[in-house]
């Protein structure tokens, strides 16, 4: 046994080193290029204890409904064990009304390519190739029954990895193969169906460490205002990775890329207050500000009022939770919906748009 070493290794609060991969070296570590791949919407890591992916949808209909659909290997809370396969969708009407529903499925149910997306659930089914998806899902009496096409260009931040700790081994993946796509089919709810149109979004997360380890807080926001769509993100490394924030920053104007240079964006916060029921610090306006030579950009969200606020300890095994309330340990996911207002200067030529944005909180640490 090393006793010095272990000894300096507990005496040494230095924090572990964390990067976005943005590296020429970091495409060739992965075996991709630039321009995004159908196969980075396969499955990209083993479904195995350990690792954990998910493939999630969320869609905007014309009356004001609402619908997130997830396929997830395994729940978030539960990375360490084997693979327990589930659908999650979630209807929220136009008036609030809230419907969570899930499919838990056997392993042997299972099944994703890693050529393209071609994900199979039990009875639901997603099936894509980063421009038109059709997404089935199942859950008890909610039926989902989806076609979505792409229209803001497929999008990662670098190559789509965020490596953290000395030898780099430890990850957390994400892509966004439809920023923003045009969607229409059948929703059944209550033994009711009906013919649905509206907007979608679809983005892919997989990694093989739980992210509350990696991740003390993101803000995350998605926003459609006329022909821009707009992703913007502050995500903060946990006390372990120095609390280092990474600004991630996509626009495009329709099919078109304008910049996805997070390096230049920055989150302002104002006004901000003790969440009623999370009791976390939440900012009530965020201003998501980007500059470069040619390009200015404010994208501004002023809370309007809560989706859902959830305690993601509700999800942990009992004497897991007990413990992190314990130790002060208080992860919530809130999700807002917000007045939005973005203020484009390109050249010289300036365009202002108001609309609405849904976006969102996950706040793993016991303070935001």
């Amino acid at each position: 046994m090393n006793l010095p070493g272990i000894v300096a290794r507990r005496l040494d609060r230095r924090p572990l080193p964390m990067r976005m991969g943005l590296l020429d070296s970091d495409f060739v570590r992965e075996g991709i290029v630039r321009q995004p791949a159908a196969c980075e919407d396969g499955q990209r890591v083993p479904a195995r204890a350990g690792t954990f992916e998910w493939w999630y949808f969320d869609f905007h209909l014309d009356d004001g409904t609402i619908v997130v659909v997830n396929f997830l290997t395994k729940p978030m809370s539960r990375v360490g064990e084997g693979i327990r396969p589930h659908v999650k969708i979630t209807v929220t009407s136009p008036d609030g009304r809230e419907r969570r529903v899930e499919n838990w499925v056997g392993e042997g149910a299972f099944r994703a390519s890693a050529e393209t997306c071609d994900v199979v659930m039990g009875e639901s089914t997603v099936s894509g190739d980063l421009h038109h998806y059709e997404v089935h899902a199942v859950a008890e009496d909610v039926v989902v029954d989806f076609a979505m096409d792409g229209i803001a260009p497929p999008w990662r931040p670098g190559c789509g990895k965020m490596y953290y700790g000395e030898d780099e081994t430890s990850f957390f993946g994400w892509m966004v193969p439809v920023p923003f796509g045009r969607v229409k089919g059948r929703l059944t709810t209550g033994g009711l169906t009906r013919e649905v149109a509206g907007t979608g979004y679809h983005d892919h997360n997989y990694g093989n460490v739980a992210m509350s380890e990696l991740v003390e807080s993101w803000w995350w926001s998605r926003t459609q205002l006329g022909e821009y769509t707009i992703i913007a993100v502050e995500l903060i490394a946990s006390a372990k990775y120095g609390g280092v924030k990474s600004p991630l920053f996509m626009l495009a104007k329709g099919d078109w890329m304008l910049t996805d240079d997070g390096s230049r964006m920055i989150l302002h916060r104002h006004n901000a207050f003790i969440h009623p029921k999370s009791r976390k610090k939440v900012e009530n306006r965020l201003v998501f500000d980007y500059r470069d030579d040619a390009l200015q950009v404010a994208l501004e969200l002023q809370r309007k009022s809560d989706i859902y606020a959830l305690d993601l300890l509700d999800y942990f095994p009992r004497w897991k939770a007990a413990a992190a309330r314990l130790m002060g340990i208080r992860p919530w996911y809130l999700r807002f919906r917000g007045a939005a207002r973005l203020d484009v200067t390109r050249n010289g030529q300036h365009e202002h748009l108001e609309g609405e944005s849904v976006y969102e909180l996950m706040a793993f640490g016991s303070t935001v």
